[in-house]
């Protein structure tokens, strides 16, 4: 893949997206949509020509002075020439039969108008599928590339989320795409068709009155001029709209994850005038945007109308003198009145395409940062561990990840203190690995280097010889199962939440692996048993029983790999037990590694590991550690003081 493309993952081809610029990204869009979108300016051309073209209709004054007046006309004159041409020398002039003939002149009003029932059927017609045509080009857009950052998170790694406000990270993937569908829309209803409908009505003009028409020309510039006065100012305060909004989404997200502590703290008061004051900072970024915008407008306002006025008067004066027929003048007159609304509407698509900049921007970030966990070429598909796990001399430190969340004030030695120093130890297939020490002791940052959510920044981590990173990373990671210390579930039923540790489970699959969780009697006690939805992140079950239905999804991908971080410590001694009993039965046969905060848990363990700053203090087997007499044995006695 180039750098600067990406591709959306769908059922559908694969499209390529362009992240280089805006235009770059709109242009990947259009070439990929080019056969809809060249039906689509056919329609649009056909459209705006048969609105022009009913402004010929106000020629029909030339054929009214033709009936009751002297003379002809522009028009009369044209359909003379186009009969002549047509069938010859036909006698009686048409001026002198529209007089003369009344049956004529009503059976030509006649035709007229059923001329112009045919136009407008036709422009309906054209309207009707332009428009649909549109609208489902910016819908397939807007999902392209909501799908297209979607996937490109996914992509991301942990430490990307780590250094995101998830409220901004939503922000860009609803309101900014929002806004950028916003601005495929103001494309293809405005800044496609209006400059058609503009040109074809200054043709309609011309055709008219032409020296009236040309000089008006430097007018129709100067009607542009405020508006692209205005675009940088509604540029920067749109930008900033999109960036308040994004805190905006922040705080309610916090609500939803933070309200027990709101209530229990009750900070309800103080989370609504936060709430407030934010909201206030949108309004006033907004106001300012918007006070730009509707300045331009204003002015635009006025100078057409000035304008209007000195068109009229010149138009009267040269009718007076016979220098414009009645009929040229009202096509004229007509023209302009249906100039100003496409002229209106395309000022007001480029503000809002400006307004839109901002959201194309931030979108573009997104898909600008380039994933940190990634495979390289010729990575090779994870065979399983067969001998051992072998960390080799591992230093890592989460600075060294995003030096921009580094304050730039201290030393260079501040923006590289490592969490972890000089680890290195191997574990042998099917063996239990323990991690012990206090908080903060780069535990749980072991497990996660494991688990490739993070790369170190030296040293290596070996299976069977060779480093994790030569491996396809979802190959490797197919391998791993992970039961954290907060289970989390999803917004569905137990037996889905059960299924994705494998997706193409069975229903007797799925209730074999909760049977060896210990977690099949009570799922079978829920209001719907397996099909019960259990709310958000599992809140209508409790901490065991959602540490158990975690332990069951692991059970069901039967990865050789299992890392439990500290799987038991938030439960009371009750759930304790029973987790403890489902993860006995979940480590038989397979590698696991063991962040425990508890040292009971750990006592059957083939090694522990005692951690503190960063490094490997002590290791060995629950006996020999505590005969050592050091710091394991000294975490063993606090928590066990009667033994």
């Amino acid at each position: 893949m180039s750098p600067g493309k990406l591709h959306t993952s769908s059922q559908e081809p694969l499209l390529v997206i362009a992240t280089e610029s805006r235009w770059a990204l709109y242009r990947s869009l259009l070439r990929h949509y080019w056969p809809r979108l060249v039906a689509m300016m056919g329609l649009v051309v056909l459209y705006s020509a048969l609105t022009s073209i009913r402004l010929a209709a106000a020629g029909l004054v030339d054929i009214l002075e033709a009936r009751f007046g002297a003379g002809g006309g522009r028009l009369i004159d044209r359909l003379e020439r186009a009969r002549v041409w047509l069938f010859g020398d036909v006698g009686v002039p048409l001026a002198e039969r529209f007089r003369a003939d009344e049956a004529f002149f009503y059976n030509f009003l006649l035709a007229s108008m059923g001329a112009f029932v045919v136009v407008s059927l036709v422009m309906a017609l054209a309207f009707y599928f332009k428009e649909l045509m549109a609208q489902a080009l910016i819908l397939r857009m807007e999902v392209d590339v909501r799908r297209a950052v979607f996937s490109h998170l996914c992509s991301q790694s942990v430490a990307y989320f780590n250094r995101q406000r998830s409220g901004d990270v939503i922000s860009r993937l609803t309101n900014d795409i929002n806004a950028l569908r916003q601005s495929f829309k103001l494309f293809f209803e405005d800044l496609v068709q209006q400059p058609f409908l503009i040109v074809g009505s200054l043709l309609m003009a011309l055709d008219g009155a032409p020296w009236l028409t040309l000089a008006c020309f430097p007018f129709y510039g100067l009607l542009m001029l405020p508006v692209l006065r205005s675009g940088k100012k509604i540029i920067k305060h749109g930008r900033g709209r999109l960036e308040k909004l994004g805190v905006l989404t922040e705080s309610i997200g916090q609500l939803f994850s933070g309200i027990r502590i709101v209530k229990a703290f009750g900070m309800e008061r103080r989370e609504e005038e936060e709430f407030a004051a934010r909201n206030e900072d949108f309004v006033r970024s907004t106001l300012k945007m918007n006070r730009a915008k509707v300045k331009s407008r204003a002015v635009q306002e006025l100078l057409y109308n000035l304008g209007t006025a000195l068109a009229v008067l010149g138009g009267l004066w040269l009718v007076a003198r016979g220098l414009v027929d009645s009929g040229g003048f009202l096509q004229f007159l007509f023209a302009m009145v249906q100039i100003y609304m496409p002229l209106k509407a395309l000022s007001n698509a480029w503000n809002q395409l400006q307004e839109s900049r901002g959201a194309v921007d931030r979108t573009l970030e997104v898909l600008r940062e380039s994933p940190m966990i990634k495979d390289h070429e010729g990575s090779l598909e994870f065979p399983g561990v067969k001998e051992k796990i072998c960390f080799e001399d591992i230093e890592f430190s989460y600075s060294q990840l995003d030096p921009r969340s580094v304050s730039h004030q201290g030393s260079e030695d501040v923006q590289h203190v490592s969490v972890l120093h000089d680890i290195s130890f191997q574990a042998q297939a099917g063996q239990v690995l323990a991690f012990v020490g206090p908080s903060g002791s780069g535990k749980s940052t072991i497990v996660d280097l494991l688990a490739r959510f993070y790369d170190p920044q030296k040293g290596r981590i070996l299976v069977d010889g060779r480093d994790i990173r030569d491996y396809q990373y979802s190959s490797y990671l197919s391998s791993i199962a992970i039961v954290s210390q907060d289970p989390f579930l999803f917004h569905t039923t137990i037996r889905e939440n059960i299924r994705h540790g494998k997706e193409t489970a069975t229903d007797s699959e799925i209730e074999e692996a909760a049977r060896v969780a210990f977690a099949h009697d009570f799922i079978l006690e829920q209001p719907q048993g397996y099909d019960t939805v259990i709310g958000e992140r599992g809140v209508m079950l409790s901490g065991g029983q959602r540490q158990r239905i975690t332990i069951a999804r692991a059970v069901l991908k039967n990865a050789q790999i299992l890392i439990l971080d500290e799987a038991t410590s938030a439960l009371d001694s009750q759930s304790e037990k029973e987790v403890q009993r489902a993860i006995d039965n979940l480590i038989k046969a397979r590698t696991t590694f063991v962040v425990a905060h508890r040292l009971s848990t750990v006592v059957h363990a083939d090694k522990i590991l005692v951690l503190e700053n960063g490094r490997i203090l002590e290791s060995g087997r629950h006996e020999e550690l505590l005969k050592a007499g050091g710091s394991y044995s000294q975490l063993w006695r606090s928590q066990n003081p009667e033994k």
